[in-house]
């Protein structure tokens, strides 16, 4: 992965529920996805995995997701104002669909080297090395390709295991 990405929701939209958060986050993603790479967005698209986390069941629902973000048509990687920009695009259509006063809190790391990849892949992942040492409902981890409903369930895996093993998909 190149990109890691933290994305809360709005103060007023935080939910301790795992399935409202989840339908939240698919929107911001996928408008997110739209405003990067335009019209040809659903053909093509990047490669992640989203790890939602909830402090143990203690807090509100957030996301944390690493991704490859090359665009496909130019075989780049994004660069990290483009990412914000969309995301501040998705921003505001979440806050028009779902009545907000506040915007989404959002940061964008780029990760550049090997080091910076396997800190953000712990970070991403630390509920789930714990989650049986605490009674709670435990951290969430779903690539790109389910949660945009796609149908290849071997790649699906393949770039679940090589995102979270912090190589390159």
């Amino acid at each position: 992965p190149n990109v890691f990405i933290t994305i809360q929701p709005a103060f007023e939209r935080k939910t301790t529920d795992a399935q409202h958060f989840t339908e939240e986050i698919k929107f911001i993603l996928r408008l997110t996805e739209k405003n990067l790479l335009g019209k040809r967005w659903s053909k093509h698209h990047y490669p992640f995995v989203v790890c939602l986390e909830n402090d143990h069941g203690k807090s509100t629902w957030h996301a944390h997701i690493l991704g490859k973000f090359t665009n496909p048509f130019t075989g780049q990687p994004e660069p990290q104002g483009d990412i914000e920009q969309a995301l501040e695009k998705a921003n505001h259509s979440y806050r028009c669909k779902y009545g907000c006063k506040q915007d989404i809190n959002t940061k964008v790391c780029m990760l550049d080297n090997a080091t910076s990849v396997r800190k953000a892949t712990s970070y991403c992942t630390k509920e789930t090395w714990c989650q049986f040492l605490y009674d709670s409902e435990p951290a969430r981890s779903e690539t790109s390709c389910v949660i945009f409903g796609l149908e290849n369930d071997r790649l699906d895996t393949r770039i679940k295991q090589k995102l979270l093993a912090g190589t390159n998909a």
